[in-house]
């Protein structure tokens, strides 16, 4: 597999720990009510327009023929078929990008080490709400799970091969 993506999306009919009490951004909104981190704001449900879509943002949109995972829980290989998917095309090596970086990223870089992927953390293109807690995730990624680099070292790298 050449490149793939994950999105996590949420849906009223598959109940999990990330709607409630856990990840109440994650549940519809009331009507009327503020929404945001914390509260009910519908993000990531499924069919949901604008900020709150979990749909792929245009800038890195998958090209046709690239497969796209749907993740209903913090780990994109629990669940999925992502595992089966990469394994099927031979693919032993990770660049991995996304946001949050202590949540869906280090569950996902976690149990991409767990099954024996070499994963290569790209450090622009994986973010965080809490700049010190990226910080952290860097070094704890960098001790065991994973190397860190930046798109620009990563693309010279993919380049020279």
């Amino acid at each position: 597999m050449r490149d793939g993506h994950t999105e996590f999306t949420s849906a009223p009919e598959i109940p999990n720990l990330r709607k409630d009490p856990f990840g109440p951004e994650h549940l519809a909104p009331k009507p009327g009510q503020p929404t945001g981190w914390g509260m009910q704001s519908g993000n990531s449900l499924v069919g949901a327009k604008g900020p709150e879509s979990p749909d792929i943002v245009d800038d890195v949109k998958p090209l046709p023929g690239e497969v796209v995972i749907h993740a209903y829980g913090l780990d994109k290989f629990y669940g999925t078929p992502l595992d089966l998917v990469l394994r099927s095309s031979d693919t032993r090596f990770l660049m991995v990008t996304g946001m949050l970086a202590d949540l869906c990223v280090a569950a996902t870089v976690y149990a991409a080490s767990t099954r024996e992927y070499r994963v290569t953390a790209i450090t622009d293109g994986i973010t965080t709400i809490w700049p010190d807690i990226l910080k952290a995730v860097y070094d704890i990624f960098g001790r065991k799970l994973a190397r860190l680099m930046t798109a620009a070292e990563a693309n010279a790298e993919l380049g020279a091969k």
